[in-house]
């Protein structure tokens, strides 16, 4: 029965096709080459590379509060990708549209003990849930798709400075000459500024969101 299901995963999912990974843009690192003047944040883009797990897993790990609910069955299948081969994780992998949490949470938190994964808080888990896209946005991917997502899912609180970028950028778009929520910035530049801040937030919560990293890790390589 589970090899009939990994077949048919692999037709849903499109075959053996490799995780998707994203690197850092040359061009945001080390400096900003048409603004000198903003002088960029020191920032590592191989201390928050996704070692042996799906960069899905910051999402889902918030999936018992909510966060990435839909998206469980791709991280999943993933997983799978990589190598990982549990039961729990086979069966994740087939409920393709969840209803609700509660009818995929046995199924899910016995993956994650399978794998050794943490089961957090929801402080943690809307913090990893953030760092999935605040990680692209300090290498210069998805900047601006990504901030106006971390705003529409989590509003302010959890995401710092980011939310007087996020402001600011509406009203430049909106064609004001300036914005007194992130007065230093223009149309031109403030993809820079967000960038930067950006490695400020992961500065700020490195302890945490290196600790689970390394768990992550870790149990990648039992």
């Amino acid at each position: 029965m589970i090899n009939a299901l990994k077949n048919y995963l692999r037709k849903l999912f499109g075959g053996d096709k490799p995780v998707e990974q994203f690197t850092p843009r040359p061009e945001f690192i080390p400096s900003y080459s048409y603004k000198q003047e903003i002088e960029p944040v020191p920032y590592d883009p191989a201390e928050w590379e996704d070692i042996g797990f799906s960069p899905l897993t910051w999402k889902v790990l918030g999936a018992k509060y909510g966060f990435a609910l839909e998206e469980v069955s791709t991280w999943a299948y993933e997983m799978m990708l990589l190598g990982y081969d549990t039961p729990n994780l086979t069966i994740v992998a087939g409920i393709s549209k969840p209803r609700s949490y509660y009818y995929l949470q046995p199924y899910f938190e016995d993956a994650l003990k399978e794998l050794g994964y943490p089961i957090l808080t929801y402080d943690d888990a809307e913090l990893c849930y953030n760092c999935f896209y605040v990680k692209q946005i300090a290498n210069g991917f998805n900047v601006k798709s990504g901030l106006f997502r971390l705003k529409k899912m989590h509003g302010y609180e959890s995401i710092g400075d980011l939310m007087y970028i996020q402001s600011a950028w509406e009203e430049l778009d909106r064609g004001e000459p300036f914005s007194y929520d992130w007065s230093d910035a223009t149309l031109d530049d403030i993809e820079l500024h967000c960038i930067n801040e950006a490695r400020y937030w992961l500065a700020e919560h490195y302890d945490l969101l290196q600790g689970i990293r390394k768990q992550l890790i870790g149990n990648s390589n039992k």
